[in-house]
């Protein structure tokens, strides 16, 4: 069984959403098997990956869908993130098997986008879903927000959590002030993973660390990710000089894993006040580091954590406040934090995740038809290939059209599925 990925987005070297893809792909070449995987790659990036796995340069989505074209399909095709453009849903079509993932949908049911932008987003995702004999989800609180946003498909929406990279179970090691040292950073210290989105509530925590420090607690507050990128959110370094507490705040912007691992082992707590997550892997990093985690009892996060975090009821800055200091001074509430955690962080490993897969990949009964007619194979490829070959093809074959199904790919796809 050949399983393939689209792998252009390893070259996002500080996407949590990379992280995942990597981590499955890299499971998979670990398990024992009658199967090969081979991924789509930007070629102008090296990708990182295992031997063994075949690679495929495509220096754009329409390459990609040229390959799919003019290759035999792959028995499974697994589209591992939510795709950009219409031309990224070509492969997936064309599959024995295809499965999609969809992490979440926080950026429009929080609006983080435009109304034209979500109307987009919205139209690429219900056709994923319709060209995809499985729909993957990472929690169940995913599952119930595709259902919710599509009640109209009835589509078979598996849940399968990510797992924990191998390098947060491990034991710290003797030079770990060092890397901390390099870093930059001092303990004791309360630790933050993510970016500054507004569901991330950085405002409230960076509030809360106030009132800590206020109580006596001489602790800095340390972020460990990069900016949301969206208009109009604070900066965390300001917000903690605001409140008077630059001093003891410590900007990392992104660390790879084995620096996040020290980072999370060497901290007094992960406080992670996001009230909104597709699953919040972050919470059970911390965990499998043997650290207390502070969380908010919202969305996957309750599913994700169980009885193993400190859950939250409200995002304000008190309660995080009275959280923080009591999981500091409570010596016996930090020890079963910590005891849990790590038993909780122990179901969520990358070969079970792969083995599960393989499961669902297995499952599924290969496509009974060609999808493409002679004619429209060709028209496609014209399309593709002319496309391809100009400098300004995004805005020649699909511009941000008010409507995507404006799109000329677009209907032709969809001529694919009806």
């Amino acid at each position: 069984m050949e399983i393939r990925f689209d792998g252009t987005i390893l070259s996002r070297k500080t996407s949590g959403i990379e992280r995942v893809v990597r981590c499955l792909i890299e499971a998979l070449a670990a398990t024992d098997g009658e199967h090969r995987l081979s991924c789509y790659v930007d070629p102008a990036c090296e990708p990182g990956l295992p031997a063994g796995i075949e690679t495929i340069p495509a220096a754009s989505g329409y390459h990609m869908a040229l390959h799919a074209l003019r290759s035999d399909p792959p028995d499974v095709y697994h589209l591992g993130f939510t795709p950009d453009r219409a031309v990224q849903l070509l492969p997936l079509a064309l599959a024995k098997r295809s499965v999609t993932t969809m992490h979440d949908v926080i950026a429009i049911r929080r609006r983080y986008i435009g109304p034209e932008e979500i109307e987009q987003r919205k139209r690429l995702l219900k056709t994923s879903m319709l060209f995809s004999q499985a729909v993957h989800a990472d929690s169940e609180n995913t599952k119930r927000d595709l259902e919710a946003m599509f009640p109209e498909l009835g589509a078979d929406i598996r849940v399968l959590p990510p797992g924990v990279a191998d390098c947060f179970f491990r034991a710290g090691a003797d030079d770990e002030r060092a890397t901390l040292a390099r870093l930059g950073v001092s303990p004791p210290y309360l630790l933050f993973v993510g970016k500054n989105y507004p569901h991330k509530n950085v405002p409230a925590m960076v509030e809360a660390f106030r009132t800590v420090r206020a109580a006596g607690k001489d602790v800095r507050l340390v972020w460990a990710g990069e900016p949301c990128g969206l208009p109009g959110v604070p900066d965390p370094e300001e917000l903690a000089r605001r409140a008077g507490v630059a001093g003891s705040f410590v900007r990392l912007g992104h660390v790879d894993d084995n620096a996040l691992a020290v980072l999370y082992r060497q901290s007094e707590m992960l406080v992670f006040p996001s009230d909104y997550e597709g699953f919040g892997l972050p919470v059970l990093e911390a965990m499998a580091c043997g650290t207390p985690v502070i969380a908010v009892n919202a969305t996957s996060i309750p599913e994700v954590a169980g009885d193993a975090a400190y859950l939250v009821d409200e995002t304000n800055p008190d309660t995080l406040s009275k959280a923080i200091l009591e999981a500091m001074d409570n010596r016996d509430l930090r020890g079963r934090l910590i005891e849990r955690g790590r038993k909780r962080a122990a179901l969520f490993t990358w070969a079970e995740s792969a083995r599960r897969f393989l499961e669902l990949y297995e499952s599924l009964p290969p496509r009974a038809h060609e999808p493409l007619d002679g004619a429209m194979r060709m028209w496609v490829e014209a399309t593709l290939a002319h496309a391809a070959e100009r400098e300004d093809r995004l805005a020649y074959l699909e511009p941000r059209w008010t409507r995507v199904e404006q799109s000329p790919l677009y209907r032709a796809l969809r001529r694919l599925k009806d």
